[in-house]
């Protein structure tokens, strides 16, 4: 077979197939019995790679003849089409070198070769032609040149073909999905309209670029108090006060367009000429092709109103700081109810009087006064929880000069109360212009009210406990003077009693007691001096201590004393035993420490660690025997220490010199545990 006539006939093959003559799917038949006689092949297989699909396996299109095609129920049609996966370009295989599992098609076909063509378009495979024992062997080479030529067409007309045969699949899965949508959006419109109809919050629809509202639903006539007329074909920015049209109203319609899912907060003219706080939730839908954003509002003032409400109660403490809470009170309710005069009150004697607490007006706090309540709108409140005269407050009370210099038109009031119910104060509110929003005002009064009654019944119950507490520092300053006098009388009777012996050691002994006696003493002295009454300061309490145990037992040496200490102050549970403890140290050094010698020298060092104090005691004297136990110590003055080192929950040492030194850890007591362990006693 010439190249020419071979070209000839092929070009004319793809013609007719490009045309797509005949029905879809019958492309590639036809293909395989032109390649048959166009080639003089025994046999064809046409095998389609179905990966350009999406799928991971191969389908038989064509088998000439149609005994051939018995080969497509074999698993070796898989091997075959995988085959082809080898070969990029048009290739022959000869029966009598064929090995493997091309022997085992060839043998099967009875062919004498295999004629491989690969079909490969825009990159992709889209299967394998296989020949069956081509006759004209002798121009093999000029075949294949003229089968490699040919293979993308051929890969073309076969995928044209797949694209025929799903045409119309694809045509009446779309027409489906079209009727489907269809239906789809007339039942999501008969939806949109009840939705929209019926829907609670208001909602507007406005042209996305030039703001006008082009609908609405009845929710929005009520809520603007407008008919549809007058707001169809409004622009939106007539809904919101001057204030707002070119400030942020305007920035948050740009942000609307731009981002609509945002939500918005803004202030509109509701009905009766009403200012409302409202969220504003946008999004975007298309009527007749315009471009349109639906706003749906919500009334948030009151809600907003509340929310600030508590956070201020919350923040309180941190704000009252100055005026103290009721004049940050008072400022926040002018500000919030947008009302000119606020006044909060206590009342005084017999109930008919009140003391003003904070008065707030214009945007200045006013001196407090006393005043009677008769002939006022806040004795209407005394008699009720709630009292609100919306309008016409001046004309109701004429006999308020108050009311008439401030202009007053509307008044709102709330009664505070104690614990046991009685009325202990008021809360009165008054505006220039008629109370729009009873209802917000009352539940802010109310809210506030519980804090307020419980704040003024804090700051009475303050006052009393002043009072009690000023009596009570006047009995324990007494008490104080008295006990320090009368150890002080004891220390006397002491010393009168040591005048009368001769004998050295009972001089000693009562020399001892008069300085554990003094110690005692001294710690009442300081707490009389003090202005809590039940702390002493560490540091002042040695350094009067200790100079007067030296002059009492350092006799004619030379017996200096040094001390430090951090700031600690002991209550007096623990000042008693460590005074006490302290004082027996001492005299322990100054009698034994220095036998002997004309000098010696005392350390006390007290500091604060982890809460605990710790106290060493050090001299320079002699020291302590080498077989010196603290456990085994029998002299009173080492036992009297260990009693109180255990009354003080603490721990006491003695570390090696030269010298003695002590060291004393104990855990400091908290000083209100402290003092009302103390006032506790009888």
């Amino acid at each position: 077979m010439g190249n020419a006539t071979f070209s000839d006939r092929f070009l004319d093959l793809v013609g007719k197939n490009m045309a797509l003559e005949g029905k879809p799917g019958e492309c590639g038949g036809q293909l395989a019995q032109a390649m048959k006689e166009l080639t003089g092949s025994e046999a064809i297989l046409l095998i389609e790679c179905l990966e350009h699909s999406g799928l991971d396996h191969h389908r038989l299109v064509a088998a000439i003849p149609p005994q051939a095609g018995w080969i497509a129920t074999h698993e070796d049609m898989e091997g075959l089409a995988l085959l082809s996966h080898g070969y990029t370009r048009s290739s022959v295989l000869d029966t009598l070198n064929a090995r493997g599992e091309e022997a085992v098609f060839l043998r099967e076909m009875r062919a004498r070769n295999l004629v491989v063509v690969p079909l490969c378009y825009a990159g992709r495979r889209m299967g394998a032609l296989f020949l069956f024992g081509v006759d004209d062997s002798g121009a093999m080479d000029g075949l294949l040149a003229s089968l490699d030529s040919a293979a993308s067409l051929l890969a073309m007309i076969l995928h044209n073909d797949f694209l025929c045969q799903n045409l119309e699949h694809l045509v009446d899965t779309r027409r489906e999905e079209l009727a489907r949508t269809h239906e789809a959006l007339r039942q999501n419109e008969e939806r949109y309209r009840a939705l929209f109809s019926e829907m609670s919050d208001p909602v507007l629809v406005a042209e996305a670029q030039s703001g006008i509202i082009v609908d609405c639903n009845k929710a929005a006539k009520a809520f603007f108090g407008r008919s549809r007329e007058q707001l169809v074909g409004a622009h939106q920015r007539a809904l919101h006060p001057e204030s707002e049209v070119e400030g942020e109203f305007s920035r948050g319609f740009v942000r609307h367009i731009q981002n609509p899912q945002e939500v918005q907060e803004a202030r509109v003219i509701a009905a009766n000429g009403r200012i409302r706080l409202v969220n504003i939730r946008v999004s975007k839908l298309m009527l007749g092709g315009v471009a349109c954003l639906m706003g749906i509002f919500r009334d948030i003032t009151q809600r907003r109103a509340m929310e600030q409400t508590l956070t201020f109660l919350a923040t309180s403490a941190e704000r009252s700081q100055g005026r103290g809470f009721f004049g940050a009170l008072a400022e926040f309710l002018a500000e919030t109810l947008e009302m000119e005069f606020v006044c909060i009150d206590r009342l005084h004697g017999d109930g008919l009087h009140a003391i003003t607490l904070a008065i707030y007006h214009l945007g200045v706090f006013e001196d407090n006064i006393t005043y009677a309540l008769k002939d006022t709108p806040c004795a209407e409140v005394v008699e009720r929880a709630v009292c609100c005269f919306p309008r016409d407050v001046c004309a109701l009370f004429p006999g308020d000069p108050v009311l008439r210099e401030i202009k007053a038109e509307s008044y709102v009031g709330i009664t505070l109360r104690d614990s046991a119910g009685q009325p202990t104060g008021l809360i009165a509110v008054i505006g220039r212009r008629p109370l729009q929003d009873v209802r917000l005002a009352e539940s802010i009064l109310q809210l506030v009210g519980v804090r307020a009654s419980g704040e003024l019944e804090r700051l009475m119950a303050k006052e009393a406990t002043e009072a009690s507490l000023r009596d009570k520092e006047l009995l324990l300053r007494e008490i104080h003077h008295r006990v320090k006098n009368n150890l002080q009388i004891v220390s006397s009777l002491l010393s009168l009693q040591a005048m009368n012996l001769e004998n050295e050691a009972a001089l000693q002994v009562l020399a001892e007691s008069r300085c554990r006696v003094a110690s005692m003493a001294l710690i009442h002295e300081q707490l009389y001096r003090s202005h809590t009454f039940s702390n002493i300061r560490v540091e002042g309490y040695l350094k009067d201590l200790l100079p007067r145990l030296v002059s009492s037992f350092s006799g004619n040496r030379d017996i200096k004393v040094a001390i430090s200490a951090a700031d600690i102050d002991l209550n007096i549970d623990q000042a008693i035993p460590f005074g006490l403890l302290v004082n027996e140290l001492a005299t322990n050094a100054l009698k034994h420490a220095f036998n002997g010698r004309d000098e010696g020298m005392v350390r006390v060092d007290a500091s604060l660690r982890d809460r605990n104090l710790v106290l060493v005691f050090e001299d320079d004297g002699i020291g302590l025997p080498g077989d010196f136990d603290l456990l085994e110590a029998g002299s009173l003055g080492l036992q009297i220490v260990k009693l109180l080192a255990g009354q003080l929950n603490g721990d006491l040492g003695v570390e090696p010199g030269p010298g003695t030194r002590f060291v004393l850890n104990f855990p400091l007591q908290p000083a209100d545990v402290a003092a009302s362990s103390y006032a506790g006693r009888p």
